[in-house]
């Protein structure tokens, strides 16, 4: 079996919605439940606009994986979506990012309690 991890640089842009400081929690969770239906059209920023831009961004260590235009056409693009749902993020200047919000969640260390999917039924969430 190979695991791979992606890490954060920090020495990258983030993105944070703009939103109330007590709903921010429950935004940026991504615990392989959908949220498509209740993904709120809401503004996002980038929190730290003079550091690096790359194609790849942070969530406030969500372990979100954020993208942009350039990702979202490429070949890898087929890649993410197989994995979950893609969430589409509007920044103030109109450009959009993306999100990844996986659904494949698979209990790798309790192999007898996986029953295929993480989902045993959708929640609301709240915004």
């Amino acid at each position: 079996m190979e695991i791979y991890q992606v890490k954060t640089n920090l020495d990258y842009q983030w993105v944070l919605p703009q939103i109330e400081e007590s709903k921010l929690l429950n935004l940026i969770t991504f615990d392989c439940y959908p949220k498509v239906e209740s993904w709120p059209n809401i503004d996002w920023y980038i929190y730290n606009p003079k550091r690096k831009k790359g194609n790849f961004f942070e969530i406030g260590h969500s372990g979100a994986l954020v993208f942009d235009e350039t990702v979202f056409n490429s070949d890898l693009y087929s890649l993410i979506e197989m994995a979950g749902e893609v969430l589409t993020i509007k920044l103030e200047d109109n450009t959009n990012l993306y999100v990844l919000n996986v659904l494949k969640c698979i209990n790798s260390l309790n192999q007898k309690k996986q029953n295929g999917s993480c989902m045993k039924m959708a929640r609301k969430q709240e915004y």
